[in-house]
């Protein structure tokens, strides 16, 4: 579970400080994989499946709305 928040919070700190060099998260994602694989890699898929859900909820919510306006 610490290694979920952890990478949690390496992205949040990416999203809200953009100035943050790409190559730190990555050195540190690998460091987790290396440490907890298995924790890294289904939290990974997590995000992932999480954050194409909430694209294709929005984009098929946005189909909804414009097809009822007109």
């Amino acid at each position: 579970m610490a290694a979920a928040l952890h990478i949690y919070n390496l992205i949040l700190k990416v999203f809200l400080h953009p100035t943050i060099n790409m190559s730190i998260l990555f050195t540190k994602y690998m460091s987790l994989l290396e440490k907890r694989p298995l924790i890294t890699k289904c939290t990974t898929s997590a995000v992932l499946v999480a954050l194409g859900d909430t694209i294709c909820q929005t984009i098929e919510k946005s189909k909804y709305t414009t097809k009822n306006k007109s």
